[in-house]
């Protein structure tokens, strides 16, 4: 916010509706500064970029599901939840076929599907059973969620310090 104080005051807002069309506004003098999320101005193919310091806004990243499916999206919730409590029990993808159940506490062991119940919740109504490992298989494919993190957002968006950061950080 103080490196915005040092740029010449705007003289008009451009609200685009989509960042589609952002470069050529860039490119052809209309636009000089965006805000966005450092995700979607990184997604935006510029000749040149500059990301300022600091944070206008603290939300953190999250996934989206079609809002008429509810089983959908109440396992890809799951998923998402699963991969966070592996990176809190330091599994990984290297490690996760390997772990010993009886070492892991209760809420690993759980959604691992090591411990009865979890995946219970998803069988009804899903066109095929939902294994009880489905979150260790997740994990052994894509990695826990700082893993993923680390491969495709760390380089845009730091973790460090953000909404995205473990709340044991």
């Amino acid at each position: 916010a103080a490196a915005a104080k040092t740029l010449p005051l705007a003289t008009a807002v451009i609200i685009t509706g989509t960042l589609d069309v952002l470069p050529m506004l860039v490119a052809n003098g209309t636009c000089q500064a965006a805000v966005e999320s450092k995700i979607g101005l990184a997604a935006v193919k510029f000749n040149t970029q500059q990301f300022l310091p600091g944070l206008l806004d603290r939300s953190p990243l999250a996934y989206t599901v079609r809002d008429d499916d509810k089983q959908w999206a109440s396992l890809v919730h799951w998923v998402v939840n699963g991969l966070l409590i592996a990176e809190m029990h330091n599994i990984t993808q290297a490690n996760v076929g390997s772990l010993n159940a009886a070492t892991l506490a209760l809420e690993a062991q759980s959604v691992l599907g090591y411990a009865t119940g979890m995946a219970n919740a998803f069988q009804t109504g899903f066109p095929a059973p939902i294994p009880a490992n489905f979150v260790a298989r997740a994990v052994s494919t894509v990695g826990n969620y700082g893993e993923l993190y680390q491969r495709h957002l760390e380089s845009i968006a730091p973790r460090a310090g953000s909404e995205n950061a473990l709340f044991t950080d």
